[in-house]
């Protein structure tokens, strides 16, 4: 406990002084009985008392002494591995508009060595010897027009800095859109990936729905934005369709019998699939309008660029014994992953991330499943691709504050984030931003009903989506 003699004797002083404040809106209380409705307990006391010897937060104030005593002292720092960071923050989706004349999209490849080195624990990548020969495939595409052809811009950069100017150039042939998947490797594209981009080219622009979760009590004059059960009120620009959809989902005219114009912009709205953490888009393979299945196509880069296909069928990559959905105890084994025993949590983590870098197109899938909690049902833990272990890096889509690495949205949008993960019986409301007031997050409810959402069935009567 730190001490101080006081001025008036000689007894010490073991407390100070701290700012208070107890925002704990789950209390029955009522504070004000002017507003019977406003329950919890909210306290403020900017000169709270506490023992020195206790633990609390900190805020620091500006120091307006700083330049004016010159206590200016130098920092010291220990010496570290090379670091290289350059465009960790960048998107792994490039989305344009299709248009009437080819169009490049041009993608810096310095994210693929800030990841690898900085999260994959592959500080290897670093070495010149691994970026002397940069090469860039077509991974799959949904349109084997969609792309005219591919090349790397300084594809043998001489210094660890010079891999800021190398690029992957995309010519996009003109009047086309949908889907494709485009790598990054070195010395050959049958080498292992590094990274990959999706490439999305769109029929319509991509616009946004405003979605508030509720608002706030307007009787209530002494509390900012009260709400009775949400703990806040969310605010959320919504992209107008699913990520890999080229057009938005159409409102029918008549939405028990779609025209052919209609079921053809259902059709665009279907968009792909993506695991949870994962940055890389999975085909469908099953339209949306009609359920019938669709092909992709695997490309293959020669050295001027140009792209040849073969076909992947729903049928071959939706066979359990084939090469695509693989399970954890095969990608973890030691001729994939190679999880060991003794390996730490962190580096069984950034090996099989770094197993789903290089395998992108690969649906992982767990061998067990999390054992179901029968007395608390949502308290059940989630079976994950990454381990056998529940909630672990459950940043792998971003928190609130930062869009992750892993985030699969183009520049300027990322994935929604969640105020609150504990589900607690009879308060879990408000947590996320598509929340519906007095609607436990918890809970199953109808779409039609609760939703208000009316229900697009196609000509055999087959439910194909809701709209508003």
């Amino acid at each position: 406990t730190a001490t101080m003699a006081r001025m008036f004797d000689t007894t010490p002083a073991t407390t100070a002084r701290t700012l208070f404040m107890l925002p704990d809106k789950g209390q029955t209380d009522i504070p004000d009985a002017n507003f019977p409705a406003v329950k919890g307990r909210f306290q403020y006391m900017p000169l709270a008392g506490m023992n020195t010897s206790d633990a609390n937060g900190c805020r620091c104030i500006k120091d307006p002494l700083y330049i004016v005593d010159n206590y200016d002292f130098p920092t010291e720092f220990f010496n570290a591995d090379v670091e290289y960071r350059a465009g960790i923050d960048q998107p792994n989706t490039y989305q344009v508009v299709k248009s009437p004349s080819a169009a490049t999209i041009e993608i810096p490849v310095s994210k693929a060595f800030s990841v690898q080195s900085q999260l994959l624990n592959n500080q290897d990548i670093l070495n010149p010897s691994n970026f002397n020969n940069l090469k860039a495939n077509v991974l799959w595409t949904t349109n084997t027009s969609l792309i005219n052809k591919i090349l790397m811009a300084n594809p043998a950069p001489s210094t660890l800095d010079g891999i800021a100017d190398s690029k992957i150039l995309v010519t996009v042939n003109a009047n086309q859109s949908g889907n494709a998947v485009v790598t990054l490797h070195n010395g050959s594209i049958t080498n292992p990936v590094y990274w990959s981009w999706h490439i999305w080219v769109t029929d319509t622009p991509v616009n946004s729905y405003g979605y508030t979760t509720e608002l706030p009590a307007g009787n209530v004059t002494n509390y900012i934005n009260y709400t009775d059960k949400a703990d806040i009120i969310l605010q959320t620009e919504f992209m107008d369709r699913n990520l890999g959809a080229t057009g938005a989902f159409p409102v029918p005219v008549n939405p028990y019998m779609p025209t052919a114009v209609e079921l053809a912009k259902i059709r665009a709205s279907t968009g792909l699939h993506y695991q949870w953490g994962r940055k890389d888009p999975i085909p469908v393979f099953q339209n949306a309008d009609n359920r019938t299945s669709y092909n992709v196509f695997l490309g293959n880069v020669a050295a001027n660029g140009s792209v040849t296909y073969t076909t992947l069928s729903a049928a071959t990559y939706n066979n359990t014994s084939g090469s695509y959905i693989i399970p954890y105890n095969t990608y973890t084994g030691a001729a994939n992953a190679n999880i060991l025993a003794g390996n730490k949590i962190s580096d069984r983590i950034a090996k099989v991330l770094s197993y789903s870098v290089e395998h992108p197109l690969v649906y992982m899938v767990p061998n067990t499943f999390a054992a179901f909690n029968g007395s608390t049902p949502s308290y059940t833990n989630g079976t994950d691709w990454l381990s056998t272990e529940p909630n672990l890096a459950a940043d792998r889509w971003g928190r609130g504050d930062k869009k992750s690495p892993f985030d699969p949205c183009p520049a300027g949008w990322r994935i929604p984030d969640v105020s609150g993960v504990a589900i607690v019986s009879g308060k879990d409301f408000g947590m996320t931003p598509w929340y519906k007031k007095d609607k436990n997050v918890a809970t199953s409810y109808s779409v039609i009903n609760d939703y208000l959402g009316v229900r697009v069935k196609n000509s055999t009567g087959t439910t194909i989506g809701y709209t508003d």
